[in-house]
Parts: structure tokens; sequence; C-alpha cells
């Protein structure tokens, strides 16, 4: 396998998760882990369910 470019970095952000939905088919029961700035500006967000999980990126820099 190739090696991929790949920068990281430690960085302080607040993270959150929460259990969130009613439990039916229009509003499944799922975790939404959410990811803050120290200020508190919400910045990402993942809704996981089961094996799938969605990623949402509020803020980009």
């Amino acid at each position: 396998m190739k090696a991929k470019s790949m920068k990281a970095e430690i960085v302080k952000v607040i993270r959150t998760e929460t259990v969130e939905g009613k439990g039916t088919e229009e509003s499944p029961v799922c975790s939404v882990r959410r990811y803050w700035t120290l200020e508190g500006e919400l910045i990402s967000e993942q809704i996981l369910m089961g094996e799938k999980a969605e990623k949402k990126i509020l803020r980009s820099n």
C-alpha cells in the first residue's frame, strides 16, 4: 500500500455525545457526537447509527 500524505496536530476541542431520536422509523434512535471550540462554536457533527456514520463538517478553517 502506498503511503498517503497526512498532517496531524493536537488541538483542544470539546466533544459531546448524546442519544437522540424517538425510536420510530421517521426518528430512529441514534448517537450524535458533536465537536465544539472552547468558545462554544459547533464545528463538526457525526450521527452514529449501528455500522453507519454520517459526518457533517460545519466549519472549516
